[in-house]
């Protein structure tokens, strides 16, 4: 699993290695460290302020390629290094920045030495200005000059940026959603000879904040999903039936299914395990992109599923009474994550994720079904 999006606390020496041996150079999201300086809250800063990214303190680095040195030498073991980080960043840094900090990463064989991974988020607080001096440092990508101080422009872009981006983020899924719904085939199972209109069932889950592309259209393309796949806009597309699902270079994994009404209930009647099956699938597909190391900083989340053509729809789970018809044609609910919450969930052997579990309560809020009791669906 990559570093990127992987729990913090579950990374272990193996994952610096196999990450490290990968030989990826030094750039804006990612900073070798041969020891822990002073002015580690720099970096973090200037990430923060940029695009988010990795610090691997304990890693010197090929001075021609910035691509680590093998074997890793690590740094003295002591204790408080987590600590020292986050005050350093606390401190010097306004308003603050607090990283992901991993425990130290012991080197086999060597008791004394160890690796340490400090994970910055693309900040929604940005820009972040040095405490003790009025200067505001982006990543520059340059090996050598990897960070410098913002122009009055660019800090003006920043501002703009995390302005948008909520608009950014709502165009790219409305997009991907109106392309889906256009290939998924409203009439695949019509043999059952259903009276009702299929209702179009649409879930995202994309980044929470992003300054721009995640991964080259390369990783997307190379994704997999079931069905046919095609190359659109931003990405990529699968199609298989009534169901399609999009990958884009933002980040944003998108899927719809075209859902008909049971053909064993008079009324239009939809089961909410059926929405759940849509959901794990849509979260196991977002789980393997962001696995992805070629996606990078994946960290924090935001997910949601629409609804359209509903209107007269009833819903029903199980030994549940069924819901009232609905009165609007289509709603939509959202939720936010975390990408290690999602990529540690493992479907139908892990109890359901807590922000699963309020997807669905929503959902039969919404149907008038009652809250769903917390066994239900213990293994989603």
């Amino acid at each position: 699993m990559s570093l990127w999006s992987k729990d913090i606390n579950a990374i272990s020496f193996d994952d610096v290695l196999e990450f490290c041996e990968a030989e990826l150079p030094e750039g804006t999201e990612l900073d070798y460290k041969q020891e822990l300086t002073k002015d580690i809250w720099q970096v973090v800063g200037a990430m923060a302020n940029t695009r988010g990214g990795l610090v691997i303190i304990g890693v010197a680095e090929e001075k021609e390629t910035a691509t680590p040195q093998l074997p890793l030498c690590g740094i003295a073991l002591e204790r408080g290094i987590e600590a020292r980080i986050i005050q350093l960043c606390r401190d010097r840094l306004s308003p603050p920045v607090l990283p992901e900090i991993s425990k130290p990463l012991l080197l086999p064989g060597a008791a004394d030495r160890c690796a340490v991974v400090v994970r910055v988020p693309l900040s929604p607080l940005a820009p972040h200005a040095s405490r003790n001096r009025p200067e505001i440092r982006v990543r520059t990508g340059s090996l050598s000059n990897p960070e410098e101080l913002a122009a009055v422009d660019r800090i003006v872009e920043m501002l703009r940026t995390r302005r948008e981006w909520e608009l950014t983020r709502g165009k790219l899924i409305d997009v991907s959603q109106h392309r889906l719904s256009i290939v998924v085939d409203a009439n695949e199972g019509q043999e059952q000879s259903s009276p009702h209109t299929p209702m179009l069932i649409t879930g995202y889950v994309a980044p929470t904040f992003s300054a721009g592309p995640v991964c080259d259209r390369d990783t997307v393309f190379r994704q997999s999903a079931h069905g046919s796949r095609r190359r659109v806009p931003g990405g990529v597309l699968w199609h298989y039936g009534s169901k399609a699902t999009h990958f884009g270079t933002w980040g944003e994994v998108v899927k719809a299914e075209a859902m008909l009404p049971s053909p064993q209930v008079q009324e239009p009647t939809i089961y909410l395990y059926w929405i759940l099956e849509f959901l794990r699938e849509l979260f196991e597909a977002s789980k393997e992109f962001y696995s992805n190391d070629g996606v990078s900083a994946a960290g924090p989340l935001r997910a949601g599923i629409a609804f359209k053509g509903c209107r007269g729809f009833q819903a029903k789970a199980g030994r549940w009474d069924a819901g009232k018809p609905l009165l609007d044609d289509e709603f939509r609910i959202d939720t936010d994550l975390e990408a290690h919450d999602l990529l540690d969930s493992e479907p139908r052997t892990t109890p359901m994720p807590e922000y699963l579990h309020g997807l669905l309560g929503d959902i039969a809020f919404a149907w008038d079904c009652g809250e769903p009791p917390a066994d239900w669906a213990p293994r989603w």
